[in-house]
């Protein structure tokens, strides 16, 4: 195998090296297990691109073909953390979204 070919194969792995880190960098943290209808919980989120910025986290309970929603801001700090506080709502689930993160779902008792 030629020396430019075994080079690309090594740019192209370092690439995904670094997407991949670059990937696992964001994330969203909502407390593991079932939810209790009007408890709060503290919602984290880290994405060290956004920092200084202000991001919104959707929850809905994805009921259809009108789900209840809710949008919580949260102000992330210079390092791109941030929290905030959301009160459970009576919803049989919730769903999370945030920028640059995988959905998250928890049930609510």
């Amino acid at each position: 195998m030629s020396p430019r070919i075994l080079s690309f194969q090594f740019q192209s792995l370092f690439a995904l090296v670094a997407l991949n880190a670059a990937l696992s960098a964001q994330t969203l943290t909502i407390p593991t297990g079932p939810l209790s209808n009007g408890e709060t919980i503290v919602i984290t989120y880290s994405n060290p691109s956004m920092a200084g910025k202000k991001i919104t986290v959707d929850i809905d309970d994805g009921a259809f073909p009108t789900p209840n929603n809710a949008k919580i801001e949260i102000q992330l700090d210079a390092n791109g953390n941030g929290k905030a506080a959301w009160l459970v709502a009576a919803w049989e689930l919730a769903k999370f979204n945030a920028p640059d993160v995988p959905e998250q779902v928890r049930v609510i008792d």
